[in-house]
């Protein structure tokens, strides 16, 4: 399934924009926003099925009682690059995912603004065999992850907001706590939206190489600075000090701009 528009979609229990139980499939550059469940997955429902999931965007989902954005049970799950923003399970656990008996890998995502009656706001896992990577989970407070049962949950390499202590959690690598200085969910280029990450950003150059994709949700290349950034977003190098950047010039504007441009790169 490939740049396809699930919205404003509902079901009266199991997966407001899609449900898909048993099936093996490929979901990319695909977009789930506004849709609603009754039950679980306000985006999407996954039970026993194998998703390789790339480049998508769940936004403003909702799940009256677990996983707003998505929700999976005994399912094998690859999400790569994709944005997971505003999704809310109003009853329940799991704001932006919520994994139940799952084996799940989960490499530069971006979790913002998500919302849980409960614990999870960003993941909640329960029973799962889950890795997280080069994923930002922000703007929740102190239960972005929640993990249950002691089954394996690893996370590093992350930017996440509160304790990730309380999430019986394995630390496989750095984790970082100051602000990420997410954009909006917005137009950046590329099939779907996503969260910029803006100047001072602690998710700039701050991820591993290890595992990560050769290009970021927009399909712009990795990296592009210094290291991999973390998140979907990966923030382009900026001009520096010696460049010029402006708006609009007029024809008789120009005449005196460009060459004091050239002056000061000169400089």
């Amino acid at each position: 399934i490939v740049n396809c528009t699930f919205s404003g979609n509902t079901a009266s229990a199991l997966g407001g924009g899609m449900c898909s139980p048993s099936a093996s499939m490929d979901i990319v550059n695909c977009t789930f926003s506004g849709n609603t469940a009754s039950a679980l997955g306000g985006g999407m429902c996954s039970p026993s099925a194998s998703m390789d999931i790339v480049n998508c965007t769940f936004s403003g989902n909702t799940a009256s009682a677990l996983g707003g954005g998505m929700f999976s049970q005994e399912a094998s799950m690859d999400i790569t690059n994709c944005t997971f923003s505003g999704n809310t399970a109003s009853s329940g656990p799991g704001g932006g995912i919520y994994n139940v008996s799952t084996s799940a890998d989960l490499i530069n995502c971006t979790f913002s603004s998500n919302i849980a009656d409960g614990t999870g706001s960003g993941i909640c896992s329960t029973g799962s065999d889950v890795t997280v990577a080069n994923c930002i989970l922000w703007d929740r407070g102190s239960s972005e992850i929640y993990a249950s049962d002691k089954y394996p949950f690893t996370i590093g390499y992350c930017v996440v907001s509160g304790d990730v202590s309380s999430a019986d959690a394995t630390i496989s690598g750095a984790i970082i706590t100051d602000d990420p200085i997410l954009g909006e969910l917005s137009d950046n280029g590329g099939d779907t939206k996503t969260c910029a990450l803006l100047p001072g950003s602690s998710a700039i150059d701050a991820g591993t190489a290890e595992g990560a994709p050769e290009e970021d949700q927009r399909g712009i290349a990795r990296p592009q600075g210094n290291g991999y950034d973390i998140g979907a977003y990966e923030a382009k190098e900026s001009t520096g000090s010696s460049g010029c950047s402006i708006g609009y010039v007029g024809p008789a504007a120009l005449l005196l701009f460009v060459p004091l441009c050239l002056l000061l790169k000169k400089k």
